[in-house]
């Protein structure tokens, strides 16, 4: 695409190109400045084991997180419901 075509195009393309050298790169950005859209695409073919263990281990604390603070709640109210009921008798 010209670039007046690509700036003032509205809608999705999808590139299918076979260019090595922009598949392999960890970090990509794109998009027309005029109206302030970009893409950003995170690639992880080419990083290393150890930023990979890394990523996991942060998400494996999130979703951790998650299930204490759930649990958490549950408990409150499982407490809360029996001291409610308990009073109501």
């Amino acid at each position: 695409m010209t670039r007046e075509e690509r700036d003032g195009f509205s809608g999705l393309t999808i590139d299918q190109s076979d260019n090595r050298q922009e598949k392999d790169t960890e970090y990509q950005q794109s998009g027309a400045r005029r109206n302030g859209i970009y893409v950003r695409q995170y690639n992880l073919n080419s990083t290393s084991l150890l930023t990979k263990i890394l990523l996991a281990l942060g998400l494996l604390a999130v979703l951790s997180g998650a299930v204490v603070i759930g649990g958490a709640v549950l408990v409150l109210f499982a407490i809360g419901w029996l001291i409610r009921r308990l009073i109501g008798r």
